[in-house]
């Protein structure tokens, strides 16, 4: 019977080794049974006799070495296998040929290893060795009928009461009976493997990662889904203890509570280390599995990637948050806009209506011109909180990329620096402003220099996938922390002595307001990958 809370391995040593001691209890019933015949009868102690207890004790030997073997932790083979069962088929012919031939109270022997290759090989295998259980009966015959070998004493008896019609007709009804087991015995292990192959199909088309270990903490089972997940291959995890396989951060393991406790877990949220290294939120329900007797079998767990899921509520928090900020600081902009323009007047009214030196004069006009720009920034300001987008119409990606770079190229890797770009041709247009996309890529590309202080290589890569493009920028720097990467968007949120923490978020605003989306993968000390979605025409 398959254990799903027993590896393959352990499954396979459980087979072989209740095999081979039951092989050695078969064997110790059949020596005491030919003892007592050759005690009760008063036969003599012939050759034959001598050969065939000594046979007897050849295989109970075996039989308890490869037990031992087992036990030792030797990992059973197909091999070893099918050496034990080619040396059934020539203990038990030996041992029918010493005990009567045809008339043999042993034939039934045959019978054994036939199952006995049902349950460890095939149907194939179990008609095959139905077969040359069929073939070595058909030599003892031969042997028998010609007095070749002399049965032991205890059976000669028996062996010489019976006619050669009544003995081949016995044999074949032996032989009809070696191919009836192979055939029912076969049928049984394939419907016993069909049972577990649905078992497994139904597990490996589940969209959710399925995990089960035994009571030693030890991995029995993973799905295509979790392996994928989990970033393990099945082999790999399968014997390997639960805490190696699906390390859990912070809190315990819920899957080594549910063997400690006995316990149900309710569906909860953990943060779980995959096998490259990298912490993903995980969805995780466990179970223990008990026996109908009650007693603890192992545990199962069932878990999703709650990645994508936490990016969503992200980016909802975050839009709610630039919506608060923006609705306040439109306010404070439009307060700060209107002094300006009171000073701007007033200095321009008595630039005008005094005589000033040159010096002054300029002075007044520095006024002036700075008032300007502050009004300008201010305007900018409130355009960006606003969410409108001036649609210019419709720009060539290939265009604005080759741009970027080149301006990058110019002002911001001067020698101490380098930056490489892949651009396939033929990338399509997008649809809304042009300044606006090229100010928010710039952005990106200053950030990943500013990220490379002594220097670098920044990389820009671009893809179409049909009616999206992707842009990847990826620098070399100093990387994020996850504490400040799940803040990098926030207005106001900066790691820069003079910096003023609205780069990126006005990067966010223009990337979402082109109805795309911005994501940011980042590692300390290895550097940042900025993945850009775009919907594009063409």
């Amino acid at each position: 019977m398959i254990d799903p809370f027993k590896t393959d391995l352990e499954q396979s040593s459980l087979i072989l080794k209740r095999f081979a001691l039951a092989r050695a209890f078969i064997v110790t019933i059949v020596a005491v049974y030919c003892g007592f015949l050759q005690v009760s009868t008063g036969a003599r102690t012939d050759l034959s006799t001598a050969y065939l207890f000594a046979i007897l004790a050849v295989a109970l030997i075996e039989s308890f070495l490869v037990a031992g073997i087992i036990a030792a932790g030797y990992a059973p083979t197909m091999r070893m296998s099918l050496f034990l069962l080619c040396a059934d088929l020539v203990l038990i012919s030996a041992i029918t040929l010493m005990t009567g031939g045809s008339a043999s109270v042993f034939v039934f022997l045959n019978v054994a290893v036939i199952l006995s290759a049902s349950l460890l090989l095939s149907l194939n295998w179990s008609a095959f060795v139905a077969t040359i259980c069929s073939l070595l009966f058909l030599a003892v015959m031969v042997l028998e009928l010609h007095g070749y070998v002399l049965p032991a004493s205890p059976f000669q008896v028996k062996a010489m009461n019976m006619s050669g019609l009544h003995r081949w007709a016995d044999t074949g009804m032996k032989i009809f009976a070696f191919y009836l087991t192979a055939f029912l015995g076969g049928l049984l292990s394939h419907r016993v493997g069909l049972l577990q192959s649905f078992h497994e199909s139904i597990l490996n088309s589940l969209s959710s990662g399925y995990l089960s270990i035994n009571r030693d903490q030890m991995v029995t089972y993973l799905n295509p889904a979790g392996s994928r997940l989990l970033k393990w291959e099945r082999m790999d995890a399968v014997g390997k203890n639960v805490s190696t396989i699906f390390p859990v951060i912070d809190v315990p393991n819920p899957l080594v509570e549910a063997i400690a406790k006995q316990k149900e877990s309710n569906s909860r949220e953990i943060a779980v280390m995959r096998g490259d290294g990298k912490t993903i939120p995980v969805g995780v329900t466990v179970s223990p599995i008990k026996s109908s007797t009650q007693k603890l079998l192992g545990a199962v767990g069932s878990f999703i990637d709650l990645t994508e899921l936490k990016q969503m509520e992200d980016r909802l928090r975050r839009a709610d948050r630039l919506a608060a900020i923006g609705e306040t600081s439109a306010g404070l902009a439009h307060e700060i806009r209107n002094p300006v323009a009171s000073i701007r007047g007033a200095v321009q009214e008595l630039s005008e209506n005094l005589k000033l030196e040159d010096s002054n004069r300029q002075l007044f006009s520095i006024v002036v011109r700075e008032c300007d720009q502050l009004g300008k920034i201010v305007s900018d300001f409130l355009e960006f909180v606003s969410g409108r987008i001036h649609e210019d119409g419709y720009f060539n990606i290939n265009t604005l990329l080759d741009e970027v770079v080149e301006i990058a190229q110019r002002n911001f890797f001067n020698g101490d620096g380098q930056i490489y770009a892949t651009i396939p041709p033929a990338l399509g247009e997008i649809k809304g402003n042009r300044a606006q996309m090229q100010e928010a890529l710039l952005n990106v590309v200053r950030n990943g220099r500013e990220a490379m202080p002594a220097g670098g290589c920044l990389r820009i890569d671009a893809a179409g996938s049909g009616a999206e493009v992707r842009i990847t920028i990826e620098d070399e720097g100093t990387g994020i922390s996850p504490e400040e990467l799940r803040r990098v968007f926030d207005p106001f949120f900066t790691t820069k002595p003079r910096g003023t923490g609205l780069g990126l978020a006005i990067v966010h605003k223009i990337i979402t307001s082109h109805k795309g989306s911005i994501d940011v993968d980042s590692r300390v000390g290895e550097g940042t990958r900025i993945k850009i979605i775009l919907p594009r025409i063409g």
